[in-house]
């Protein structure tokens, strides 16, 4: 409409093209005219000073390096478990809770493939071991706690 008419159109000539009411132009021209930066300084705390990203940032979402983070562990982890034999990898999942299987403790496990409790925990210690050569061999190192972690070193 501004290359139409060479200058500035009116609020009017807006709503007229639109098709939209007067007062909803008005105040979409005023909300436009509040142009902040997200660096802009608002004031200080306790905690030093904060800016409007301080603010307006989703602390619940998920950041992106974490999201990339994740998948490639995911990826790394799955890949690891191609190369051991599949009741392995089963147990692994059940007990660790991998792609989306709830934990189970040894004894479940055992109950649910009719093996013996102590049968499930040398399955799993020898696919750990397994793992844990592969990451040897791929200059990993092995951080073993609650959950499988891989560590580039």
């Amino acid at each position: 409409l501004q290359k139409e008419l060479e200058r500035q159109p009116l609020a009017e000539e807006i709503a007229a093209r639109l098709d939209v009411p007067l007062q909803a132009v008005r105040q979409a021209l005023v909300n436009s005219q509040d142009v902040h930066s997200l660096d802009e300084e608002l004031g200080s705390s306790e905690d030093g000073e904060y800016c409007l990203m301080d603010i307006l940032a989703d602390r619940e979402t998920e950041q992106p390096l974490d999201i990339v983070e994740r998948l490639a562990e995911r990826t790394e982890i799955q890949q690891s478990l191609n190369d051991l034999k599949p009741r392995e990898v089963e147990i692994l999942r059940r007990y660790y809770g991998l792609d989306g299987v709830p934990e189970g403790s040894l004894a479940e496990i055992g109950r649910e493939m009719d093996l013996s409790r102590e049968r499930v925990r040398q399955i799993k210690d020898i696919a750990l071991s397994r793992l844990r050569l592969r990451f040897e061999t791929q200059d990993y190192t092995w951080d073993q706690g609650e959950e499988i972690e891989l560590v580039a070193s």
